[in-house]
């Protein structure tokens, strides 16, 4: 009996030594969590920004649990874990925790602007910011969270595709989210290349299967409404000081989309599930990342996307491949068995009613919705001036001489909104220098001829055009040139610009 008592005792104490180890294991990062409390009501309007495109049912299924999903999963890591509906959210909130994570959207601080011109057509639009441009805080954006807050204050984790599933794949095994503080041994398996993925010049010559890590026990492609994930583009993603790759995932754009990256002080972990639903490999990933992300507090965007489609020269590539008969039967292909599967998801619709069953609310409105005709396979001219843009008015269907043009002017390329291929045009003015608008030598070149009194009005016009400066004298930009020439980046997606690296 003694000895049974003193096993009970001994299995007390060593219970307790591992409890308070455990407790002091936490970490002290203080996380603040936005998303949707479950004693709030549900809001009214059901749409993707709200939902992250999880089926309306799901939504409803998932609302009670998430936020305790989270609250609770970020409990057992970090000490100090303070939860705030979304519909209550103010940034004032985040200064007051290391680390911000974004799971819903907040109501935004200022509306959507269109502009128009003189006779009301829509000429531009300014989305609604949920942030302010001075925001400075650590943050994790979830899933469709990154693009919708972030971009507005330009953010590089755009809105490339809410396409995202549930293996990662291209992954920085490196990477500091991958191994410390809490060690992960990843599993990877190998698994098919995405289909998506091969309609892309990137896609050509991949292997049938690649490693891949599974982040979540369900994904949308399982079709039972889950929510998806989201990718942002790679085009230009790095260009920039304050970018890191970390992961891309299984979607149905580029191989090189990026589902796990970094902008300066913001993340997107584009992968879409609330702890209940992440792996455990994962779990401790997530918290890797939030410790990752605190040293980021306090930290800025440096070169800002203002223009969500600006293309850098390396998409030149694409832009050719995109040009060639290969593609083109490929890109008829997909349209048309988008088609069939619309008619397809409708036809099963309509029959499920019939038979008496329970339709989901994506199929009441398949059913409700009237028969669409099928459009006629577009043509090769209608198909090139997609990527031809204003280009076609000065090459017409001559996509050689296109092309030709683009290669051989890759080093004058340059951004001007509303002309060429979505803003992508060949700078004369720099062109008559022969300088490349990437090389540093273009900026002293510029200035040299500015303080020889030689162009003035041109070099002048360059200098303003390719940094965010807009000195009156010769002085006052070799002097800025010459305290920052080693620090100075030249960034495609950040407009074409020459920035101070600040870091």
């Amino acid at each position: 009996m003694k000895n049974y008592i003193l096993k009970i005792a001994i299995f007390f104490v060593i219970s307790l030594f591992y409890e308070s180890l455990e407790a002091q294991q936490k970490s002290d990062i203080k996380v603040l969590y936005v998303g949707f409390q479950p004693e709030r009501d549900m809001p009214k309007r059901l749409g993707f920004y709200v939902t992250g495109s999880l089926d309306n049912e799901r939504f409803k299924e998932e609302y009670p649990k998430r936020y305790s999903a989270f609250i609770d999963y970020l409990n057992s890591y970090f000490k100090v874990v303070k939860g705030v509906d979304a519909r209550d959210y103010d940034s004032s909130l985040s200064a007051e925790y290391d680390v911000t994570i974004f799971d819903h959207i907040p109501d935004p601080k200022t509306n959507a602007v269109e502009e128009k011109d003189e006779n009301g057509q829509t000429i531009g639009y300014k989305p609604p910011k949920y942030i302010s441009d001075e925001f400075d805080h650590a943050t994790i954006f979830i899933g469709h969270t990154a693009p919708v807050m972030s971009s507005p204050v330009g953010s590089k984790l755009d809105w490339y595709c809410l396409c995202l599933d549930a293996h990662a794949h291209n992954i920085n095994y490196d990477h500091t989210i991958f191994n410390q503080p809490y060690e992960v041994e990843l599993t990877i398996k190998n698994k098919p290349i995405p289909s998506g993925a091969l309609h892309y010049l990137s896609g050509k010559n991949l292997p049938d299967s690649i490693p891949m890590w599974q982040v979540q026990t369900e994904g949308y492609l399982e079709g039972k409404g889950y929510r998806i994930g989201q990718v942002s583009s790679f085009d230009g993603f790095l260009d920039s000081p304050e970018t890191e790759f970390i992961s891309g995932g299984v979607s149905t754009k580029d191989i090189n989309a990026v589902a796990i990256g970094r902008h300066g002080n913001f993340l997107l972990w584009g992968f879409s599930a609330s702890p209940d639903y992440m792996t455990e490999e994962a779990k401790k990933v997530f918290a890797n990342a939030v410790h990752y992300m605190s040293k980021f507090k306090g930290q800025k965007i440096i070169a800002k996307k203002t223009e969500q489609l600006i293309f850098t020269r390396k998409y030149i590539d694409q832009i050719k491949y995109y040009l060639t008969e290969e593609a083109y039967q490929e890109y008829i292909q997909v349209i048309r068995e988008f088609h069939d599967k619309n008619e397809e998801e409708r036809t099963n619709a309509i029959a499920k009613k019939e038979r008496g069953e329970t339709l989901t609310s994506e199929e009441e409105q398949l059913v409700n919705r009237a028969p669409r005709p099928r459009q006629p396979d577009i043509s090769w001219e209608e198909y090139i001036k997609k990527f031809m843009g204003n280009f076609h008015e000065q090459f017409g269907n001559d996509v050689t001489a296109y092309t030709e043009y683009l290669d051989e002017n890759i080093e004058y390329i340059g951004f001007e909104k509303d002309k060429g291929y979505y803003g992508m045009v060949v700078d004369e003015d720099v062109k008559s220098l022969k300088v490349s608008t990437r090389k540093l030598e273009l900026l002293s070149t510029c200035i040299d001829l500015l303080k020889k009194g030689e162009q003035d009005e041109l070099v002048t016009k360059i200098l303003n055009r390719y940094t965010e400066e807009n000195f009156e004298t010769a002085d006052e930009w070799q002097n800025w040139f010459d305290t920052n020439k080693n620090k100075l980046f030249f960034t495609e997606a950040g407009g074409y610009k020459w920035l101070v690296n600040t870091l």
